[in-house]
């Protein structure tokens, strides 16, 4: 199968970047032909009006619109790439889809703001491919974690006809910018979905990004793409983390039969696991209000005797308000590998988000490393947080409900235990690479593909 993935990072390295790199690892892992054309919002800094750019690029991209006509249809591009294989910033090499080369089967979507823009949606789907596809040589029990080698693959004849078949548009939906202009149902330090039902301009009046500029920016690209129906008639398959998430989008005028439940994965950890081991209680992410890092910091100023080690940045402006207590360990953004051990190392990871996040990749770094989480009962975490299965949930913001959940796991080494393995073994039947590559294929079949032979 050959695809093509569409992806705008952001200036930091995220959770959603970590989970794009993964799905292409994977694809490739299992056989199949991915190209990537990517841009970058760091692409603006060096832009004298950075942040008006951004915002027309977000309605309307001139150049992805060319380029990604040309990829779609065939045409070679400028070489300005120095990764073989890879679109880079938005430019293509010589391997992508030329005169000689065959069509795309699938492009997957990630992230289109602010660079690349849905109005690409709608030329993917006008644009005419060459007609004949390949032959793969690959085995019909598909192994999605060792690569098939590249000569099982039998290249098509250069002969090709234009057909007017496009590609199917399969998208991840990693947050709720689809409804939502900041993509996140949150803002002034609160929960908001005013902007449901196409009132973008409630994110105006209430300037959720607290500049008017930005707000309006956001609230207009919405709009539009909304009023152009660039989503609803061009995607083929919604791919949403949590049943919330698909029920949100459906509440939201998108067709049920085109939103599937697709989780984020992650391959469990080989390192051992605490068991009945007494560490810490671990905090991973943003130090700010949305996290609830001011709930964590009054739940454990009611347990001065257990330990908290906080994994994260933050702004000084926030932290300097909230009073943190001593037996809170700021240990600020850790590297990867120091991460990873700290995992091995807590007896369990505490999640106090105020906001209805897409699906916290912390969680299943904790499943990996055998700790229980203990997370707010809202939004889709119960969905991935069982209480009493493989953590414990409390009351949204409730650090007086926190700070029970946090003693009752600190005092209980066994229930501590149990659940941490319970979550190990959850993210093996539910989370894994393997599990999620055949949920990804047999969405892709469903789009109107079939994954070939």
């Amino acid at each position: 199968m050959r695809i093509l993935l569409i992806h705008n990072s952001y200036n930091h390295y995220s959770g959603e970047e970590a989970v794009v790199d993964a799905q292409i690892a994977l694809l490739k892992a299992g056989g199949h032909d991915v190209q990537t054309y990517m841009r970058g919002s760091s692409e603006l800094k060096g832009l004298r009006f950075g942040h008006a750019h951004g915002f027309l690029s977000g309605v309307y991209n001139r150049r992805a619109v060319r380029e990604i006509r040309e990829i779609i249809g065939g045409q070679k591009s400028e070489v300005r790439s120095q990764k073989p294989g890879v679109v880079t910033n938005g430019t293509a090499d010589c391997r992508l889809p030329t005169a000689d080369s065959f069509p795309i089967d699938i492009v997957h979507i990630h992230n289109l703001y602010p660079l690349i823009s849905p109005a690409i949606l709608p030329v993917i789907k006008s644009t005419r491919q060459l007609k004949n596809k390949p032959t793969y040589d690959i085995p019909k029990t598909q192994d999605p974690i060792h690569t098939h080698p590249a000569s099982s693959i039998q290249h098509p004849a250069s002969n090709h006809q234009i057909t007017n078949s496009p590609p199917k548009i399969v998208m991840t939906v990693h947050n709720y910018r689809l409804i939502c202009p900041n993509g996140l149902f949150f803002t002034h330090d609160e929960i908001c979905e005013q902007c449901s039902g196409g009132k973008e301009w409630k994110c105006i009046t209430r300037n959720c990004e607290c500049s008017l500029f930005k707000s309006t920016g956001y609230a207009l690209r919405n709009f539009w793409a909304r009023r152009k129906r660039y989503y609803l008639d061009n995607v083929d398959a919604f791919l949403c983390l949590t049943e919330f998430q698909k029920n949100k989008l459906v509440e939201n005028g998108f067709p049920a039969e085109k939103c599937f439940v697709l989780p984020n994965f992650l391959k469990a950890s080989a390192k051992e696991h605490q068991g009945l081991k007494q560490g810490f209680a671990l905090f991973s992410g943003r130090i700010n209000a949305q996290k609830g890092f001011d709930i964590l910091a009054k739940a454990a100023a009611k347990l001065p005797g257990i330990p908290f080690r906080v994994a994260g940045k933050g702004s000084s402006d926030y932290i300097t308000k909230v009073t943190i207590p001593t037996n809170i360990e700021m240990a600020g953004k850790l590297p990867k590998e120091e991460m990873e051990e700290a995992f091995t190392q807590a007896s369990f990871l505490v999640f106090t988000s105020r906001s209805y996040e897409g699906f916290p990749m912390v969680f299943l770094e904790a499943m990996a490393a055998g700790i229980p989480v203990i997370a707010p009962r809202m939004a889709g975490y119960p969905e991935i947080i069982e209480d009493g299965v493989n953590g414990l949930l409390f009351n949204p913001g409730d650090a007086e409900d926190l700070a029970k959940k946090i003693e009752m796991l600190w005092n209980d080494p066994e229930l501590r235990a149990r659940l941490g393995e319970n979550g190990r073994k959850r993210l093996e039947t539910h989370y894994s690479p393997e599990v999620y590559y055949k949920k990804l294929i047999a969405v892709y079949k469903v789009a109107g593909l079939s994954s070939p032979q």
